[in-house]
């Protein structure tokens, strides 16, 4: 019988639990890392024993380098896909299967995956609604455009970081300030600096988590949630209560649409997605 072997690429978080699985079903796995350090929120978690092999660049290469290195690495071999294992790895999972050959949603749009303002970006683009932002690494420059789009109360964030970290809520010259402050120039949880911060209108009203996966372009919704929060001073806020929504329900029909239309958007055509 065939050997079936697959490449991960940042098998952390939640990711850390894809090498079992697929072992279930006799596929292999070469864990690639996207940097030459485990980010140390991840680092408790990673055992190398897991993978067939660990492919780890060199300290102080670029992307460009990150890339070549590995596909040096992995030429010659017979792979069915190459996947992220977490967010950070979404850019090289997706370099890597486009230049072997294999399933790949492509790099065209691969830094919008990421990027928040470029996400945003790509929603606008296509029709799909998003929010209203402005870029910057001056507080003064996000206070003007706060004041000028005449927004009562915005969000600032990281372009890149993952879930809550570093998310300010700010009403003021002083709360824009602080929140630059603690973001430009941090290197995230992920392991990325932190250049500029993200400044967009605040919506107010329920919130909701929707996943999918995709595979050969089709989302196939496996849940939504709602969820309540509780506003942290000084900061943004944490979640006091989830529910799961009954599929019946009509707001579940509306969340699938919408994010069936931000994966387009996005070009996702094969993975897992959320919004």
């Amino acid at each position: 019988m065939k050997e079936r072997n697959c490449v991960i690429v940042d098998a952390y978080s939640t990711g850390r639990y894809l090498p079992e699985q697929f072992k279930r079903y006799g596929i292999g796995t070469v864990h690639v890392m996207s940097a030459a350090q485990i980010p140390p929120i991840f680092q408790a978690h990673f055992d190398a024993n897991l993978y067939d092999e660990v492919i780890r660049p060199s300290e102080r290469m670029g992307y460009d380098d990150i890339v070549e290195y590995h596909l040096q690495a992995l030429n010659g071999r017979e792979f069915e896909f190459v996947i992220a294992g977490c967010e950070s790895g979404v850019e090289l999972a997706d370099s890597l299967s486009e230049r072997l050959g294999l399933p790949s949603n492509g790099t065209a749009l691969s830094a919008a995956r990421r990027d928040k303002a470029r996400l945003s970006c790509a929603l606008t683009y296509a029709g799909v609604r998003s929010f209203r932002q402005v870029v910057s690494d001056n507080a003064v420059e996000i206070a003007s455009w706060k004041r000028e789009a005449n927004f009562d109360e915005i969000v600032i964030k990281p372009l890149n970081s993952t879930g809550t970290e570093d998310v300010f809520f700010c009403t003021t010259d002083a709360d824009i300030q602080r929140a630059l402050s603690a973001i430009v120039g941090k290197t995230n949880r992920v392991g990325a600096l932190n250049r500029f911060a993200l400044g967009q209108e605040k919506i107010n009203g329920q919130q909701y988590t929707v996943n999918a996966i995709s595979i050969h372009g089709n989302a196939f919704v496996t849940e939504a949630w709602t969820y309540d929060t509780v506003p942290i001073e000084r900061a943004s806020s944490v979640c006091s209560l989830e529910r799961l929504l009954d599929g019946s329900e009509p707001i579940v029909q509306e969340l699938s649409d919408y994010l069936e239309r931000a994966l387009q958007a996005l070009q996702i055509a094969r993975g897992t997605g959320s919004c």
